[in-house]
């Protein structure tokens, strides 16, 4: 399962600093997405999923082969579908209200 909340990430020994800066990727990701029409919305999707693994592997300490490979399991496109109809649906949240809920999450509330 991808984790969910700051918290989750935190117990797979991820650090502060990179569980903030997913959050920040993943509020840019979703505001990119929803200036993108739904046919090309998973293209667009895969691509930044291919793209960070390639430069990842160029990187030099590159994630080893099984968390890439644990990545591109648990990518489930029908659910990414999903959530970038309700962002498109709802207008999506405002950092604050993903921070506020993140937050709340890490505290087991």
């Amino acid at each position: 399962m991808v984790p969910s909340s700051k918290n989750q990430l935190t117990l797979a020994g991820v650090s502060d600093a990179a569980s903030s800066e997913a959050s920040r990727i993943a509020a840019s990701l979703a505001a990119l997405l929803s200036t993108v029409p739904s046919p090309q919305a998973m293209t667009v999707v895969g691509f930044v999923l291919s793209e960070s693994i390639r430069q990842t592997q160029e990187m030099t300490t590159p994630l080893d082969p099984e968390t890439i490979e644990w990545g591109r399991q648990k990518f489930d496109p029908k659910e990414a579908a999903a959530n970038l109809r309700e962002i498109r649906e709802t207008g999506g949240r405002t950092l604050a209200e993903i921070d506020d809920e993140l937050e709340r999450l890490a505290q087991g509330r």
